[in-house]
């Protein structure tokens, strides 16, 4: 319902140790304008610079409520995909947000020996009348798909088998101020 600035520092390590800059700049996201419809629609902005041009995507989250999502490798070793959207977004593999890749980086799980997998992000604003996605995609593996429903506070946990490799996934949710 306000303005909204996105601080953009792109880094590139080049072999020697040295930092090339590829883009830097401010994105501002006029909230008082975004479109207030029920369904969840993807935007995106872009800011150009001599050496790259940076898209950044997002969407108005109304009503929301905080997802934290955690996934613990149980048994095996993990390597594949895991993503999040909410079901009006769900057509679009593009619009999904990308939470771990192993072909990005590794299988990487914590170091303290919990085994819980790293996430590229860990926090996802859901409406609190849509539905939480998680989309897994172990390598050679057929995907699975688990739905959350959105709580104002609390904790759900669901342990799957994908394939040779056992998965909890713990999804802890917190209110967002409205």
């Amino acid at each position: 319902m306000d303005y909204l600035y996105i601080e953009v520092d792109l880094k590139m390590k080049l072999d020697q140790g040295k930092d090339e800059q590829l883009s830097i700049g401010l994105l501002d996201i006029d909230g008082r304008v975004a479109p207030r419809v029920p369904t969840t629609e993807v935007q995106s902005c872009t800011l150009e610079s001599s050496l790259s041009t940076v898209e950044v995507r997002y969407a108005l989250v109304k009503e929301a409520t905080e997802a934290t999502v955690e996934f613990q490798v149980l048994d095996g070793d993990f390597k594949g995909e895991i993503t999040a959207h909410t079901m009006r977004i769900e057509d679009s593999i593009h619009d999904r947000i990308v939470l771990h890749d192993s072909r990005a980086c590794g299988a990487v799980t914590s170091s303290d020996g919990s085994r819980v997998i790293q996430l590229f992000r860990r926090v996802v604003a859901v409406c609190m009348d849509e539905a939480l996605v998680l989309t897994i995609v172990p390598e050679a593996v057929t995907a699975y798909v688990l739905r959350f429903t959105p709580y104002l506070f609390g904790a759900q946990e669901n342990i799957i088998n994908c394939g040779a490799v056992k998965l909890g996934v713990k999804v802890t949710w917190s209110v967002i101020s409205f």
